[in-house]
């Protein structure tokens, strides 16, 4: 029982006798609610329902009383009265009832906050309480940009704008409300930017579960496997070998065979003072230039591309009735690309020259490298991943593999 002084009660009802209209209309749908009615004959003979408006996170909240609260045991006329209490602090005189009245509604709340209703009715300036209840106003989740959630159930409603969207990154996810309302929203599991390393397979989305009792408006699911990475380059070549190194000139005493024998075989005096001439003569019976260097070794093949994810198993129920234009996109992961062949390897140094000592004899030259080595034939890509069942039931209708998400012990998550 609690205690109001008689003027500031009588001065707050003429104040907000008014703040609420309609609050003889009855509320269209009365579900189990669940409510704490409190006090000393309060029960179920007191209810609420938190009825949704059309814009997000607001509600007003629908109360109905059964008419036997409103009977006096000394049968005396009484001048029935509804208060309010705001999360348990603020008193909020709301409401004389008119006779036989039995229902009334709140639209001044607040989402998330929670209200304290009193039914009852003054003696002298006493308030006598008959039947209180507690009322939380729900909370909606309002998705406007793009966020990553695997359970979503604590919400009444969930309002998916153009711009929102509900992202799984492939994990198992449930997502449960008492409505979705999308205005060309999308929930998808895996984003184009979201890739795998070099050479692993993608990830296999996991179940995605949807359960609802209405929803409405324009709903993307895009169910999507993630692509494969790619196949990683093949390892370069080796070197090639180096060129045989060049070998000097003889230097010899001249004769006068050895003479002929130069200018026919292209053997050189050396090329120095006269007097030389007649002491030494170059030959190269076993001389030679650097050989050239040989080719660089080919590169190997380049990594086989992972395998593509298969889709998610997706399961959809909508209860009531709905406006729901639905699409689902199945996408299985793309395998990886191939990955390309290795580098050929870089050509071996040509043969290295002499150095003569004497400065008599031609130095023979080195030898050039040799060629790059050919490149490795490109990699195999990967193969692609599969498409998963996908159930929807809508009001009843079944549509899409449905017995695949069933076993013996019920619906499989």
């Amino acid at each position: 029982m609690h205690l109001i002084s008689r003027s500031f009660f009588f001065l707050s009802i003429l104040i907000f006798s008014y703040l609420i209209s309609g609050c003889h209309n009855s509320a269209k749908k009365w579900g189990s609610e669940k409510n704490n009615p409190v006090g000393n004959e309060g029960n179920n003979l007191f209810k609420f329902k938190a009825v949704g408006l059309p814009q997000a996170n607001q509600y007003q909240i629908n109360l109905r009383w059964a008419p036997v609260l409103l009977k006096d045991s000394e049968g005396e006329d009484r001048t029935w009265i509804l208060l309010k209490k705001q999360n348990d602090e603020e008193v909020i005189p709301f409401q004389t009832l008119i006779e036989g009245q039995t229902e009334s509604s709140d639209t001044k709340v607040e989402a998330g906050m929670t209200y304290i209703y009193s039914l009852g009715f003054l003696i002298g300036s006493h308030f006598v309480e008959k039947a209180t209840l507690k009322a939380t106003v729900p909370v909606d989740l309002v998705v406007s940009t793009i966020i990553q959630a695997n359970n979503i159930s604590t919400y009444r409603r969930i309002f998916l704008t153009k711009s929102g969207v509900i992202e799984t990154q492939g994990r198992r996810t449930q997502i449960t409300a008492d409505e979705l309302i999308s205005d060309d929203g999308i929930i998808r599991t895996f984003s184009e930017s979201y890739r795998v390393e070099l050479g692993s397979n993608g990830q296999e989305a996991d179940i995605l579960v949807i359960q609802v009792n209405k929803a409405s408006g324009k709903l993307t699911i895009e169910a999507k496997g993630q692509v494969g990475g790619g196949g990683v380059t093949g390892i370069t070549g080796a070197k090639g070998v180096t060129g045989r190194s060049g070998a000097q000139w003889e230097l010899v005493k001249p004769t006068k065979d050895s003479i002929v024998a130069n200018i026919l075989t292209d053997q050189h005096f050396p090329p120095l003072a006269p007097e030389w001439r007649l002491a030494y003569l170059c030959v190269n019976p076993n001389g030679h230039n650097g050989d050239l260097g040989l080719p660089g070794y080919p590169g190997l093949q380049g990594g086989l591309g992972g395998k593509g994810g298969n889709t998610p198993k997706v399961y959809l129920q909508v209860t009531e009735d709905s406006e729901l234009n639905l699409s689902v996109e199945t996408k299985p992961g793309r395998g990886g690309n191939a990955g390309e062949g290795g580098e050929g390897g870089e050509g071996g140094d040509g043969g290295p020259g002499s150095w003569d000592p004497h400065h008599i004899c031609p130095e023979p030259s080195s030898g050039r490298k040799g060629v790059q080595g050919s490149k490795g034939p490109i990699g195999n890509a990967g193969t692609d991943g599969k498409i998963s069942p996908i159930c929807k039931k809508i009001q009843g209708r079944e549509e899409g593999d449905c017995a695949a998400f069933f076993e013996k012990n019920g619906f499989v998550f």
